[in-house]
């Protein structure tokens, strides 16, 4: 799963459904795209509106995924949501 935060348009798609799209949904897709099968990863604007409790099961995989993207000038990272297990 792949997960950004940001603004989205909603536009309407064929056969009565709705279409999403914008740069926050492409992002996602790209983050997706670096997860591993049964793995949460985070846009960086993502972990960083999570509480407290939340941020303290993220950790910073940007370097060990080949990721490479930069947002407003400077290199955007990606977070892993570690399992509960994992944490304790």
């Amino acid at each position: 799963v792949g997960i950004d935060t940001g603004r989205a348009s909603v536009f309407p798609g064929a056969q009565g459904t709705q279409d999403l799209i914008g740069l926050t949904i492409s992002l996602a897709a790209k983050i997706e795209g670096a997860a591993d099968s049964n793995e949460i990863l985070l846009g960086e604007y993502t972990e960083l509106n999570l509480h407290t409790d939340w941020r303290k099961r993220t950790r910073d995989v940007t370097e060990e995924r080949e990721w490479e993207y930069e947002r407003d000038g400077s290199e955007y990272h990606i977070y892993r949501l570690e399992r509960v297990s994992d944490v304790e």
